[in-house]
């Protein structure tokens, strides 16, 4: 897994499309926020994105 992150977050030319680092960090991301936060943190943090407006 550590090798797969610094494949992601490094800079080269010869490393991934910046389409498939942005995917593997939203699923790295979700995966983090399921394991660490409850659902009522979870819903109610769906519910601002989707419902509220943006001031």
């Amino acid at each position: 897994m550590q090798e797969l992150v610094q494949l992601v977050l490094q800079n080269s030319p010869d490393g991934l499309h910046s389409n498939i680092k942005n995917s593997f960090l939203a699923v790295a991301k979700s995966f983090y926020y399921e394991a660490y936060c409850d659902a009522e943190t979870i819903y109610s943090h769906i519910n601002k994105v989707l419902f509220q407006k943006v001031i």
